[in-house]
C-alpha cells in the first residue's frame, strides 16, 4: 500500500518495547499525580473538582 508514505513491509515493534513501557509509566505516573492533587486541601472543595460530587453524595448517604 503506497498511500500517503505508508510501505508495504511490516515494521518490527521488537525495537518499540523501550517506547511502550515509558508510555505506561507515565501514564501511571500522571494519573497518582492528579490523583494526589485532587485530593489536596487547596483543591478538595473547589466546584471543578470531580469528587466533590461523589464526597458530597457519600456524605449525604451516611
Amino acid at each position: 500500500m503506497r498511500f500517503l508514505g505508508f510501505r508495504s513491509w511490516p515494521v518490527p515493534m521488537g525495537h518499540y518495547w523501550p517506547f511502550v513501557i515509558a508510555g505506561g509509566c507515565t501514564w501511571f505516573m500522571f494519573s497518582k499525580l492528579q490523583a494526589a492533587a485532587l485530593e489536596a486541601p487547596e483543591y478538595k472543595n473547589s466546584p471543578k473538582n470531580p469528587y466533590l460530587a461523589k464526597n458530597a453524595a457519600q456524605a449525604e448517604h451516611h
